[in-house]
């Protein structure tokens, strides 16, 4: 270790058994950067680590720095990734679950830009804690964990993502998309052959998600449309109602100040009062009784006279007027509620409905239902 202590200086120990240990350190050249080291103990694992390592020396990955032995111990160092950590980043957003497979698709294909090192750093850096998430990037730490000895390489690699995506979705989740669930199985199967394969299935779970999203949303803006015309349909027909009230009330409050009364079939007769007017029912309006001259026993013992001579006398006792036409007539001043088919009554003996069209023809009257006190009008002769 006195080669390690000469290049290095411990930050932090982030793990440290008998198999092997990871550092944060830095370098005593530059105390601004700082790295990660892996420090293989085991005599197996060494064996196993330093040919690939040497693979990345030539394959230029850029986090590698360096490797070295040191009292029977292997360092691989690597540039260390500040940042948020993939577990972080999923406990502090709430993101969608298209949100969650952009970022799984990120993950991978950041992996294919390391077309040349071996699935066993990729299977490294896909460690949940390894991953750093940024807005505009991924980035991995090559931090080591236990690895499974029983797996080949890619086998362990798909199994890996197949672990990662357990870490981004829910189990209902897989369980419930049918296409992430194909994903997720031939990952534990090992089917894929390379990584292009597991983005271009998860580019079917995508569009797939999109497809149904957008059904969901036009199922939601079509609700919103339809709740939108109820709320307006029921504000019509409050206002329809609201309108109808007032009607209503507007029509008792007119009729409360013009009464129509029907008199006979003849026709309607308008009463008009200063105040409250008073509703006149004509069925109470009692046809004048013919007068009856009360006679004495005298009278009684009387011969009768001609029918002719007694209305000659009654001619005599009235005074006629003579118009143009030379047809006689009398003038009649109208008293309080008095009608027409009442004077007509009183004045012709042997009354009939055409004797008030007669009275209303001679006169001009428009509306034969309509009288004023005062008013004179002429009784012409039959």
């Amino acid at each position: 270790m006195q080669l390690f202590e000469t290049k290095y200086t411990i930050r932090k120990v982030l793990q440290d058994t008998p198999a092997y240990a990871c550092y944060l350190a830095q370098p005593k050249t530059d105390d601004a950067q700082v790295v990660l080291v892996n420090v293989l103990r085991e005599r197996t694992l060494i064996d196993r680590y330093i040919a690939l390592t040497i693979d990345l020396k030539q394959q230029q990955m850029p986090e590698f720095i360096e490797f070295f032995s040191d009292d029977s111990q292997f360092y691989i160092v690597f540039a260390y990734a500040q940042g948020e950590t993939l577990e972080n980043r999923l406990r502090r957003v709430p993101l969608t679950f298209l949100e969650r497979l952009l970022l799984l698709k990120r993950i991978i294909y950041q992996l294919t830009c390391y077309p040349e090192v071996s699935c066993v750093w990729k299977t490294t850096a896909l460690e949940p804690q390894n991953i750093i998430c940024s807005v505009d990037d991924i980035r991995f730490n090559f931090r080591f964990f236990l690895i499974e000895e029983d797996l080949t390489e890619k086998s362990r690699m798909y199994t890996r993502i197949d672990t990662l995506s357990q870490v981004i979705f829910k189990k209902q989740e897989i369980e419930k998309n049918a296409d992430l669930r194909i994903v997720s199985d031939k990952c534990q199967k090992g089917v894929y052959r390379s990584l292009g394969e597991v983005l271009k299935d998860l580019e079917y779970v995508k569009a797939a998600e999109e497809k149904e999203r957008d059904a969901r949303t036009i199922l939601q803006e079509k609700k919103e449309k339809l709740y939108q015309k109820l709320r307006y349909g029921t504000v019509i027909l409050v206002a329809i109602a609201l309108a109808s009230y007032g009607y209503q009330k507007w029509s008792e409050s007119k009729k409360a100040q013009t009464t129509y009364v029907a008199q006979n079939g003849i026709g309607t007769v308008n009463v008009y009062e200063t105040m409250q007017p008073e509703v006149i029912d004509i069925t109470t309006i009692a046809t004048p009784a013919p007068y009856v001259e009360e006679m004495t026993p005298e009278d009684e013992q009387t011969p009768e006279t001609d029918t002719n001579e007694t209305q000659k006398t009654q001619e005599t006792d009235t005074e006629w007027l003579v118009d143009e036409n030379g047809v006689r007539y009398q003038i009649y001043v109208v008293q309080p509620n008095e009608y027409l088919v009442e004077i007509a009554q009183a004045f012709y003996s042997d009354y009939s409905y055409n004797d008030v069209l007669r009275i209303a023809e001679y006169n001009d009257l428009q509306n034969i239902s309509v009288l004023h006190t005062g008013q004179e009008i002429k009784l012409p002769e039959k």
